[in-house]
């Protein structure tokens, strides 16, 4: 065969596709020479039948009925029923069969004709909060879709978020791409990126230019010319992204005499619970999974942020070992109420019962005597 196609679940009616990115070849001459009405001949490597059986699908499809409130159980981020594989090309002098689309609801989760957290109804399936939207991409190893034993064994080796420039967080999708193996650049349409006016929604092509990297001829990377990595890589592995790392100066520290060294936890990780807080200009309700899955640096510089996502924001670096309360008022159950309290609520009264509540002590760990 000398081309290859694909399709996944991009349209209203799921069923009828592949519920993950497919992959499929067929020969030119078939097309070509053949008459009107032919069947094209094709041979599937990759493909994710919708049936019963789950176990054929990439990942989880279902949402929530309508009228069920929100926010959701958060979608999954395999695969879910809003994911769009958009395009897929082979990453040239790699094992790398790489699709780049979008998807939705990986926080606040999705719901058919949800009302969003701002009022509005969606006309169909939709995610809760208005921006838990994501341009995405799914990594296929090659050799692995070669030997699978069936087209619907196969999984990506690393999938996830891409921050693309002018792609406003996601909320200007990837609609379309082409590569060019000459020039081994990688254009990408992003809907309604090239506004310019108050009615105009032109799309915006961001180009990427394929390049190798000097100090590894065999390996291949993505440099854009929008200063956006793009996640090619040459051979399977994991990718960590959206998480600050700790930053090693060449200068020595400031000694400060005489000053109490800074409560420090006994142990650094995020609180479970959800809480309020203003970004762009609006107040939303997010967890520490949305500060950690994209624009992590800004969001964890949002006050009270970083205190209650504290392994998220700091990990293994210093300013994670300072044990502070979060200014943020948490979204919790107390009494059979959904209530929202910060951490003076906690320990105003009932101390030790409102630190047993899942997450609280994480977000107030000096209230609840989390510090060493």
């Amino acid at each position: 065969s000398s081309l290859f196609t694909g399709w996944s679940s991009v349209y209203s009616i799921i069923s009828r596709y592949s519920i993950g990115p497919s992959l499929w070849t067929f020969d030119e001459g078939t097309v070509l020479n053949g008459s009107p009405g032919d069947q094209i001949p094709t041979r599937a490597f990759m493909n994710f039948p919708y049936t019963y059986d789950e176990s054929t699908h990439l990942g989880d499809i279902d949402w929530a009925p309508q009228g069920t409130p929100g926010p959701f159980a958060p979608a999954d981020p395999l695969w879910n029923g809003l994911a769009q594989a958009v395009y897929g090309f082979f990453v040239p002098e790699t094992t790398t069969f790489l699709v780049i689309g979008n998807t939705a609801g990986l926080e606040t989760g999705i719901g058919y004709k949800a009302v969003q957290e701002n009022g509005i109804e969606c006309p169909g399936p939709c995610p809760y909060g208005t921006d838990d939207y994501y341009n995405y991409y799914w990594m296929f190893d090659i050799e692995e879709i070669l030997a699978a034993e069936t087209v619907s064994d196969i999984r990506p080796y690393d999938y996830g978020a891409w921050d693309i420039p002018f792609s406003n967080n996601g909320l200007n999708s990837i609609i379309g791409a082409t590569y060019d193996t000459t020039s081994r650049m990688l254009y990408i349409a992003l809907q309604n990126a090239g506004q310019m006016g108050l009615y105009d929604r032109p799309p915006l092509i961001v180009t990427f230019a394929l390049t190798r990297p000097p100090t590894a001829p065999t390996a291949f990377t993505s440099a854009p010319v929008a200063s956006t990595p793009a996640p090619v890589a040459s051979t399977p592995a994991p990718v960590v992204a959206n998480t600050p790392a700790p930053i090693v100066a060449n200068t020595p520290a400031p000694v400060v005499a005489n000053t109490p060294a800074p409560a420090v936890s006994t142990t650094c990780v995020d609180s479970s619970l959800r809480f309020k807080l203003q970004w762009n200009g609006r107040k939303i309700t997010r967890n520490c999974f949305w500060v950690s899955n994209r624009a992590t640096i800004q969001r964890c510089s949002v006050e009270g942020v970083s205190a209650a996502c504290r392994d998220t924001c700091g990990g293994a670096s210093t300013s994670c070992s300072a044990c502070e309360d979060t200014t943020l008022r948490l979204k919790l159950e107390w009494n059979g109420r959904i209530i929202h309290r910060d951490c003076s609520w906690v320990g105003n009264r009932a101390t030790i019962q409102r630190c047993g509540i899942v997450g609280v002590a994480d977000a107030c760990p000096v209230t609840c005597g989390n510090c060493s």
